[in-house]
């Protein structure tokens, strides 16, 4: 009896023991992801999930499970996010940007085709890229 309970004891240390090291491991992953984003690894055109995958040095379904966990999306609605909050920071902050042709700018943020971007960003801010370029403009017209 007071062995079981000794061996009980032990489980469960090395359990807890494991979640640590998962979460410091997850933790580790999820600082490298953060330091690509800083990196804009989002903007390269076709890339893929298992490209991102073997930067991080783990596997789809570990990526898969990461953004999951971590962002609540998948690897396509993850990128989409990026790219898109990277355009509108970046008509925000680059005002000559705003004169660009969109699908032009679609295509600087990673995107293959205008429409696949338009419908994006739409579902996203529930507006269009050019609306959203026409609020910038009456904005900064104050």
């Amino acid at each position: 009896d007071i062995i079981a309970g000794l061996e009980e004891k032990k489980n469960v240390k090395t359990t807890t023991l494991s979640a640590i090291r998962e979460i410091e491991y997850e933790d580790q992953i999820i600082k490298q992801l953060k330091s690509l984003e800083y990196k804009h690894f989002f903007l390269a055109q076709n890339f893929l999930a298992t490209q991102l995958a073997t930067k991080l040095n783990i596997t789809p379904r570990n990526l898969s499970f990461l953004l999951k966990k971590y962002y609540n999306q998948d690897f396509n609605n993850y990128m989409n996010d990026l790219r898109i909050d990277y355009f509108t920071q970046l008509l925000k902050d680059n005002p000559q940007y705003r004169k660009y042709k969109i699908a032009a700018l679609a295509e600087m943020c990673g995107y293959n085709s205008y429409n696949q971007f338009a419908v994006n960003f739409k579902a996203k801010t529930k507006i269009s890229p050019s609306q959203y370029i026409s609020y910038l403009e009456k904005e900064s017209g104050k």
